[in-house]
């Protein structure tokens, strides 16, 4: 279902985005980035934050529909990453693919920011399950 939402929101925010939106999707980063380095890392926070990334993201697709769903959408990634984050390495990763969605939205490609958002969406899905084959091993 994110990728559903969010691949066309990303899109879209690449194609339209102000120079004020990208501020805010700069600022939202940096936010998450400067959490993730906090020793012991507060997960709930981590959390949060990581899905206000992407919320800012998706405002700034200026989508009417996608704004109208921002609450299923904020619900859809809170259960989704409840786990993801806390895998090793992942918050690493997470960050790293965050970048390169930043760039290409920076950029004004949207098929770039569609791509990484993608295969953001499939890693994290493919570690958590990766993770629920080694604890049925």
């Amino acid at each position: 279902m994110r990728e559903i939402l969010e691949a066309p929101a990303v899109e879209w925010a690449a194609e339209r985005r102000s120079d004020e939106q990208l501020a805010q999707i700069k600022s939202a980063a940096k936010a998450l980035q400067i959490a993730t380095a906090e020793v012991p890392i507060d997960f709930e926070k981590v959390r949060v934050l990581d899905m206000e990334f992407h919320l800012t993201i998706v405002k700034s697709a200026s989508n009417r529909f996608l704004n109208q769903t921002l609450g299923t959408l904020q619900e859809i990634m809170f259960k989704s990453m409840d786990n993801t984050l806390k895998l090793p390495g992942r918050i690493d990763a997470s960050e790293h693919e965050h970048g390169l969605i930043l760039e290409a939205i920076e950029r004004c490609d949207p098929i770039a920011a569609r791509l990484m958002i993608i295969q953001h969406i499939h890693n994290a899905r493919d570690a958590w399950a990766k993770y629920l084959r080694k604890g049925n091993e």
